[in-house]
């Protein structure tokens, strides 16, 4: 009787494998993964193992508060990431962005900003001053 066997092992840069076919997932936090197979034949340079991922959108979380009091949070009447207005919470692609945030009676907040991949939330924190001040 004759059983294939199902073996789960990563492997680092520079690590030596015996040739054959593999299945094999590519995955990294914050990137969707990536299942395929791949054939290493015998070969005397190295096996380049090349596999692009596709980076999810990330989750942006607001927390803005005023100059004369760091623990008073505000809810800004707008938010901008690049031309596009966005809510608290909302899902975003990873990238470089222009933040734009306003709330009457503070002066606006417009500052560049990159959202790198991950899994974690992206948490965008700023300061309101009030004008004048």
């Amino acid at each position: 009787m004759n059983k294939e066997k199902e073996i789960f092992f990563s492997i680092a840069s520079g690590e030596k494998i015996s040739c054959g076919q593999y299945e094999f997932i590519a995955n990294h936090a914050g990137y969707a993964s990536v299942n395929g197979k791949v054939e290493i034949q015998p070969d005397k340079s190295p096996f380049v193992f090349d596999v692009p991922l596709q980076s999810l959108d990330r989750q942006i979380v607001f927390s803005f508060t005023i100059q004369d009091d760091s623990y008073q949070k505000i809810i800004p009447d707008i938010v901008k990431l690049g031309d596009r207005t966005v809510q608290n919470r909302d899902f975003l692609r990873p990238g470089k962005y222009i933040l734009v945030a306003e709330k009457e009676g503070y002066v606006p907040i417009k500052t560049e900003m990159e959202i790198k991949p991950s899994s974690a939330p992206y948490f965008i924190k700023a300061i309101f001053q009030i004008p004048g001040k």
